[in-house]
């Protein structure tokens, strides 16, 4: 962490939220759900895929994506994982989605002070 990151994440929360500024004092820009998120969304959502054909693979980490970068347009062509210890991969055709973030905003952060 730099001194400055505080800031900058700061400034990146404002822009992702300031349109529920007016919503905060009484909460009422909160949003919730029944049960908690888990159940609410997660388990509905994974049972609905699932009857869909889609699989999932626990305990993998995804170590690259290739992509290929013609006329404009971004292809995902191949996933790169490692899964117990073991490389693997699959390749991807032009009829495949890829969804996939870089991970959380807090991912990998720590306590600290001004000088640590």
């Amino acid at each position: 962490f730099e001194e400055w990151h505080s800031a900058l994440e700061m400034k990146l929360y404002l822009h992702r939220f300031i349109h529920h500024i007016g919503g905060l004092p009484d909460f009422s820009a909160l949003k919730f759900t029944k049960y908690n998120q888990y159940e609410s969304l997660v388990l509905p959502l994974v049972k609905w895929l699932q009857e869909r054909g889609v699989v999932f693979q626990y305990g993998t980490e995804v170590t690259d994506v290739d992509f290929d970068l013609q006329a404009g347009r971004k292809q995902a062509t191949r996933i790169h994982w490692t899964r117990d210890g073991v490389a693997g991969g699959v390749d991807l055709g032009a009829d495949d989605l890829v969804f996939m973030t870089i991970g959380s905003l807090t991912e990998n952060s720590d306590n600290g002070d001004h000088h640590t």
